[in-house]
């Protein structure tokens, strides 16, 4: 069973990063190791939210943000996959269940709330999806690579905040 979504600090600062995906799932857990290791930095002005899934609930939380960037894990069996960071625009369709994908859930914040973010996605490559609560080495160096985009990201935003 996923641990309940479990957010750090305010709803309104203006970056939030939501990690997501099954913990007992091996390296699908990644997005939410991301997560986890982002909110031991403590940076100023930074949220964090780790979700099983995403769920269209969680449109609410995007509205007063400037930021939000998403992170997931994805099954790379190959060793040439590396960390990914691209832009996420909202994707009208609308979710056909309580999942949703980064992009349908831009599109209900949007529409319910009038407030779109800038988004991206971080996509963590990992190799074992098999029932076990470890990340593999892989995924490990993964997360490491992914806090440092995530990093650079952040101070990347906050200077064009202050221009």
């Amino acid at each position: 069973m996923n641990a309940p979504a479990t957010e750090s600090s305010s709803q309104t600062a203006g970056i939030l990063f939501i990690g997501y995906g099954n913990e007992l799932r091996g390296d699908d857990g990644a997005g939410r190791r991301l997560v986890d290791r982002i909110e031991s930095q403590k940076w100023d002005n930074v949220d964090t939210l780790s979700v099983g899934q995403l769920t269209p609930d969680l449109a609410a939380r995007l509205a007063n943000r400037s930021l939000v960037v998403f992170a997931d894990a994805l099954a790379a069996p190959g060793p040439r996959a590396t960390v990914q960071v691209d832009p996420v625009k909202p994707v009208s369709s609308p979710a056909r269940s309580h999942h949703c994908t980064p992009g349908t859930l831009l599109a209900l914040a949007e529409r319910l709330y009038r407030a779109a973010p800038v988004a991206a996605v971080i996509t963590i490559p990992g190799q074992c999806f098999d029932w076990n609560e470890n990340l593999s080495g892989r995924a490990s160096a993964n997360v490491q690579i992914a806090l440092n985009a995530a990093e650079k990201m952040i101070q990347a935003w906050q200077v064009e905040s202050i221009d």
